[in-house]
């Protein structure tokens, strides 16, 4: 499932990967609910902007759209007869890859029970034929909040698109198989379309350095630190004290990015809103893989007695911090947990 807002690359997303898994003997089908005319020339746009190879299989694919009297026709027939049609325009061409864009827009709030028969209906359909399956979606939330519940019971991969200072961001929110890295950028290079990560020097965070500086650290590893944080305030300040020569500041929230993070290895590792369980998960991963990474704990509490260091220490954390506690104190730990002095000289 392929879900962002308005204009954010889903359809163009998916046919790209369609074309991935693809040759020219295979055929995609793509099933959409709005007017064929406003599809072909949102297709048009797509082939202008893309390359060669995804606009030939734009080219070869076959369009199928909802006629315009679709609600009569559905209150009529049912969406028994839609997904007799949809079945025999896949038989026809023998399909490899079906799209079905913007599911959500096909149902109407009261609908629910409709919709989660026609899911069930195209995910039998599928492990009957053996295509692979896309289906894009307007970003969760709303009045088709039920859709995307019900979805979620049957997707192998959720992905998220976006649009950032970088591009087109592809950001993995679930998925039933590994995935290496949480964020993928979709870009147009040289070589046509592409997907990748983002590179070291777009994702270095620290200030410009000058020219003694960059004397000063040349040859000189830089070190990664992980926040691990949902509050946007707590990440602002963090990134504000951590963008510095030779830091690299990140941070996650969802859990696959978290654990796509923590398993690249960062020197150090900020868990905001600690529970014991969540400490102990993070170090268990730490020890798993051996990694070096240091993990300071940041709990909502008024006061940090000397059991509850005790406690923290026992489930991997190197040091312990109140969410409200002195920035000086903060520094300083961080710091020692670092062991560079990278903000108390200023």
């Amino acid at each position: 499932m392929v879900e962002g807002g308005k204009k954010r690359g889903k359809l163009t997303f998916a046919l790209f990967s369609s074309c991935m898994l693809t040759d020219e003997e295979s055929e995609i089908v793509l099933f959409s609910p709005f007017p064929k005319a406003l599809m072909r020339k949102r297709l048009d746009i797509i082939s202008d902007f893309a390359d060669d190879e995804l606009s030939g299989c734009i080219e070869r694919m076959q369009l199928l759209c909802l006629k315009e009297n679709y609600r009569e026709l559905k209150a009529l027939y049912g969406f028994e007869f839609i997904i007799d049609d949809i079945e025999r325009a896949i038989e026809r061409v023998s399909a490899n890859v079906v799209i079905f864009h913007r599911l959500d827009a096909m149902f109407e709030l009261q609908e629910s029970s409709d919709a989660e028969w026609f899911i069930e209906s195209i995910v039998a359909l599928k492990r009957k034929k053996g295509f692979k399956l896309f289906i894009t979606a307007g970003s969760s939330g709303g009045e088709h909040s039920y859709l995307h519940e019900m979805l979620e019971n049957y997707m192998d991969m959720q992905l998220l698109i976006l649009r950032d200072e970088y591009g087109r961001k592809v950001e993995v929110t679930s998925s039933i198989y590994p995935v290496r890295e949480a964020d993928y950028y979709l870009k147009k290079t040289e070589h046509g379309l592409e997907l990748s990560i983002l590179s070291d020097k777009m994702n270095y965070t620290g200030v410009q350095k000058s020219a003694s500086s960059q004397k000063e650290f040349s040859g000189k590893k830089g070190k990664d630190i992980l926040l691990i944080s949902d509050d946007s305030r707590f990440v602002s300040l963090n990134r504000y004290l951590l963008q510095r020569d030779r830091l690299r500041f990140h941070a996650a929230n969802t859990p696959i990015s978290v654990t796509s993070a923590i398993m690249k290895g960062p020197e150090l590792i900020i868990l905001d809103s600690a529970d014991e369980n969540e400490a102990a998960e993070v170090d268990a991963i730490i020890k798993e893989y051996a990694f070096e990474s240091r993990l300071i704990c940041v709990v909502e509490r008024e006061y940090i007695r000397s059991t509850d260091k005790l406690d923290a220490m026992n489930n991997g954390c190197y040091d312990i911090f109140r969410k409200n506690a002195l920035i000086e104190e903060y520094v300083m730990g961080l710091e020692r947990a670092l062991d560079i002095k990278f903000y108390s000289p200023l």
